[in-house]
């Protein structure tokens, strides 16, 4: 697991006299960086870096050849290894004697790295020759530098406000740690002349307000992974309320570019990939607690830890149920024509069969790409403090998004929510729930185990449990119409 990797800023260059004034510079904007020389393999982090939003890139790293075309390819290569396929936005900064190169560079950069978005490079011309006295840092080049750290920084709006949210979420989370490191002192106050007892001492009281985090939670923890998951939640209540302190009073200018453009005209899987970080928590796979928001499919390999093998629930239950086919031409005309035919069944009967063969083909075809689910909705206090004797779950149905408008939208039972990616499945899908579909399964904890297809946000849950609650409590009132 990785620990204190927060630099945002790369610096690459085979000489590390001429890459200390731009780290010094860095240093004196009190921002992070990594240095990297570039030209030995061996000092490669053997990782890609995560989270570099600037590179200060040398053109000529010393390595690959002596034409121009063999020297970007060299640095395009150590790019590669520094930077993972996620790493945008991403502004690279051309740090080189070489202004000859970054044409070159650019055409490359477009071809080998066509993630690295959004590929903007800026030449920075390297005009000094730095021989490593302490007296060159107190020249002039120091404070044009300061200059060109900030106009890389600043020179792209909206890409301000993105790195202004990673700068708030890092310093709220660093607020939250140090509000806990304040809490865990006044536990355990130093003990005179005996450093090693002193810390022994704070990391016990540390680890008891740790845990005291997590029974926050949860009462009863199952295992490390899931303990850690409820303290990940606790300390990302904290830090949220530190992260609307924080930014309370600092709008970066780049906001305004945000409210100027026209608005977004979304495609459908560019809003199936915004709501799937929206509605969806990540699930590890091994990850079997039974937990309000688990949205749980068939799973075979499962066996009888599969909550449907408790329920019978599925597709020739809830498909003629959740959909109207009069909403269809197709299965609409089929069923004109079956009622008509109806009104002499006798003689029509041949017909009849047929028509009801070919009606119940479209609704097979239907069965056939939906799947059914359970969604897990206990209140998440009784989870939290241990009391979910039973698992609460409401039926509903996986529908691929071309079959959404198929939905009987008209049910007041029905909760559809908006398209998303699911782990494991192609296409974009919708989550429909009917209040209709209550279930109860006692003893969770021993008769379910397996690992749940998604799970709901908790902001989604409270949506649904509202929803069946008011469905299940409309009582009506008697009234002459």
């Amino acid at each position: 697991m990785k620990r204190l990797q927060t630099a945002r800023v790369l610096v690459v260059d085979d000489n590390p006299l001429e890459a200390m004034p731009i780290l010094v510079s860095l240093g004196k904007a009190g921002i992070g960086s990594v240095y990297v020389r570039g030209n030995r393999k061996e000092e490669l982090p053997k990782e890609p870096l995560r989270g570099i939003r600037v590179v200060f890139l040398d053109m000529d790293l010393g390595v690959g050849g002596t034409t121009d075309k063999d020297k970007v390819s060299a640095t395009i290569g150590v790019l590669k290894q520094l930077l993972g396929g996620d790493a945008s936005p991403t502004v690279l900064a051309i740090w080189t004697k070489h202004q000859n190169l970054v044409a070159e560079f650019t055409t490359a950069l477009e071809n080998e790295l066509p993630n690295l978005r959004p590929g903007v490079v800026l030449p920075l011309e390297k005009n000094f020759s730095f021989e490593g006295k302490e007296s060159d840092l107190d020249k002039a080049m120091i404070p044009a530098l300061d200059k060109e750290v900030a106009k890389v920084v600043d020179s792209a709006p909206p890409l301000d406000v993105i790195w202004a949210w990673e700068q708030l979420e890092h310093d709220a989370v660093s607020r939250t740690t140090s509000a806990l490191g304040q809490l865990t002192s006044d536990r355990a106050p130093v003990v005179a002349g005996k450093l090693d007892q002193s810390l022994q001492a704070w990391l016990k009281a540390l680890a008891q307000l740790l845990q005291a985090l997590v029974h926050a939670a949860e009462d009863e923890v199952l295992n490390d992974q899931a303990g850690f998951n409820d303290l990940l939640e606790i300390l990302g209540r904290v830090q949220h309320d530190k992260l609307q302190r924080e930014a309370a009073d600092q709008v970066p200018p780049g906001m305004a570019v945000v409210l100027g453009v026209p608005g977004m005209n979304a495609s459908e899987a560019e809003l199936a990939a915004i709501n799937s970080m929206l509605l969806l928590e990540p699930v590890a796979p091994a990850d079997t607690m039974v937990r309000p928001g688990n949205v749980y499919a068939p799973s075979p390999e499962a066996a009888e830890k599969c909550p449907f093998t408790r329920i019978a629930l599925d597709v020739n239950t809830l498909v003629p149920n959740l959909f109207n086919f009069k909403a269809v031409e197709v299965t609409r005309k089929l069923m004109a024509k079956i009622a008509k035919l109806e009104e002499d069944a006798a003689a029509n009967a041949a017909k009849l069969a047929e028509k009801r063969a070919t009606l119940e083909g479209e609704v097979a075809k239907v069965r056939g790409v939906c799947k059914p689910i359970l969604v897990e909705m206990t209140p998440g206090c009784d989870f939290a403090q241990g009391k979910q004797k039973v698992a609460r779950f409401v039926g509903g149905l996986l529908v691929p998004t071309d079959r959404q408008k198929t939905l009987n939208q008209k049910l007041e039972s029905l909760v559809v929510l908006e398209p998303v990616n699911l782990a494991g499945l192609a296409g974009t899908w919708v989550i429909a729930v009917d209040a209709r579909y209550l279930f109860g399964v006692d003893h969770p904890k021993t008769k379910i185990g397996s690992s749940p297809l998604c799970r709901l946000r908790e902001h989604v849950m409270i949506h649904i449990q509202s929803e069946i609650a008011a469905h299940a409590a409309r009582p009506g009132y008697l009234s002459l119409r």
